[in-house]
């Protein structure tokens, strides 16, 4: 089995634990094992804990140590510009060096300016449940918030940069991805996203930057 990886190591993207998730889909089809979508998830979780969302994606609400995984829709396209700075950053590392002590001040339903925005709500506008597990969420209301930017932005000061690169380039929303250093910025159409991808590349030729479209729906 040869693997051809183009998404960086060590980029906080669950490059490893999709190209599990894959592998597993692979096998499962190749030998006719019959294996179900929860089947795979739970021989994925021993294989590491993001592997049973990647099964389920494009996009989900996780619990537990990953292994329950609620698939949810949004309500339209996603357009989205990464930029990687061309380095590894151990997840060990991160998660050895994450203390609750650091979020002792911070309410989980309030951001740094203060204001309260909603993670999860069953309020009609911000979230329309479909069927029992199928959920559609306005993500323009989704507060995006990531715990692991305590620990590894004071290391790596260049994340900031990076999110403040989006924000100029007309972000609506930009956010370390996993434990770093890989961060992205929501962008409104196509169009957006193109632009800033491109002046972003010449600024700074040095950073790795992708234009993507969100998934609509799980490839597997």
């Amino acid at each position: 089995m040869t693997l051809i990886k183009r998404i960086p190591i060590g980029a906080g993207l669950g490059g490893g634990s999709s190209d599990a998730a894959a592998t597993l889909v692979a096998l499962n089809r190749l030998w006719g094992l019959g294996y179900s979508r929860a089947e795979l998830a739970g021989i994925g979780q021993d294989l590491g804990s993001d592997v049973p969302f990647f099964l389920y994606g494009p996009a989900a609400f996780v619990t537990g140590r990953g292994e329950e995984v609620y698939p949810f829709l949004f309500d339209r396209d996603r357009w989205l510009v990464l930029i990687n700075p061309g380095f590894e950053i151990s997840t060990r590392w991160v998660y050895q060096h994450l203390t609750l002590k650091q979020f002792d001040h911070l309410s989980p339903w309030q951001n740094h300016t203060g204001s309260k925005k909603s993670w999860l709500t069953n309020f009609q506008q911000n979230i329309k449940i479909r069927s029992p597990g199928n959920f559609t969420f306005i993500y323009s209301d989704l507060y995006l918030y990531n715990d692991l930017e305590r620990v590894t932005e004071p290391k790596y000061p260049i994340i900031r940069e990076m999110k403040a690169c989006l924000q100029a380039k007309g972000a609506e929303a930009a956010l370390m991805s996993g434990s770093g250093p890989t961060v992205f910025g929501f962008f409104r159409n196509r169009a957006r996203v193109l632009q800033a991808a491109r002046k972003l590349k010449h600024e700074h030729p040095d950073w790795k930057v992708w234009a993507v479209k969100g998934l609509r729906r799980s490839p597997f």
